[in-house]
């Protein structure tokens, strides 16, 4: 429906301009009643179909922050200190700094989604589905994005997306990605609107960063890391690591994204 109203603004409006410079400038002898019913409408129809349009994103994003927060009560324990949500709020991204932890709540998902900081693993931000800067666990501090002046603003490009893809050790779902621009048609870099998007998911990009170190320095002398290529293994040799694992089997198990017998298998190797 929100589609179908931008579709009736973005087509509509440019009639309504013709309409009325001819109105206003036109020869006005022998002008047909038609032509003012057909200037009228042609100003009211975008005029409604941006105000619509407007009403149901608002909702929108209403109730998916309803839905965020009945998801995230169900882990009482975990007390937001930071949070980063998508356009539309569609995803949110909450951080826990008593606990060093993240968590990610998706408007369709039954349980939020919670790792300690040393479970992620990178951090990506992209334009337009362009990496432009890499942040990654086994190089915190460093911005592997190839020398790009980041927050220099130029005048003539547009751009549709804005995108940070954050990737997290876990098998079953590796990869969340959270749009902070998502317009069809695209702003300039030098408008307000897209230097707040641009601002917010840099934030947030470095935040990743940030945590990324902590969860490194959170490392206890009664486990081990391993470097294996591009990326670091913490191995769960602590009771403590072991229960995270099954605690996240479990949140699968239950929302039918592994079976029993694939449950019962991955608790048999953690446990030994």
């Amino acid at each position: 429906m929100v589609g179908l109203l931008k579709f009736t603004f973005i087509f509509t409006l440019p009639i309504s301009i013709v309409c009325l410079l001819l109105l206003f400038f036109g020869n006005h002898h022998d002008v047909p009643f038609s032509f003012y019913v057909i200037t009228f409408a042609s100003v009211l129809i975008p005029i409604f179909s941006r105000f619509k349009w407007r009403q149901l994103e608002a909702a929108e994003i209403d109730n998916n922050r309803t839905i965020t927060t009945t998801v995230l009560n169900r882990a009482p324990e975990f007390k937001a200190s930071h949070h980063f949500e998508s356009v539309g709020a569609e995803m949110s991204l909450l951080v826990d700094e008593k606990q060093q932890q993240i968590c990610f709540c998706h408007k369709n998902s039954f349980r939020p989604q919670i790792y300690n900081y040393r479970d992620i693993v990178k951090s990506e931000l992209l334009l337009d589905e362009n990496n432009i800067s890499t942040m990654h666990r086994d190089h915190c501090g460093h911005d592997n994005g190839g020398g790009h002046s980041l927050l220099g603003y130029r005048c003539n490009r547009r751009i549709k997306k804005i995108e940070l893809s954050i990737i997290v050790d876990d098998m079953y779902q590796p990869v969340y990605k959270i749009k902070f621009l998502n317009d069809g048609y695209g702003l300039l870099e030098n408008e307000s609107e897209y230097k707040r998007a641009f601002e917010e998911a840099y934030q947030c990009h470095q935040l990743i960063n940030v945590l990324m170190k902590r969860g490194l320095d959170s490392v206890k002398p009664n486990e081990t890391v391993k470097s294996t290529g591009t990326t670091t293994v913490i191995e769960p040799t602590s009771t403590v690591l072991v229960a995270d694992e099954l605690r996240k089997l479990s949140q699968l198990k239950d929302e039918g994204v592994i079976s029993q017998e694939e449950f019962d298998a991955q608790k048999k190797k953690l446990i030994g």
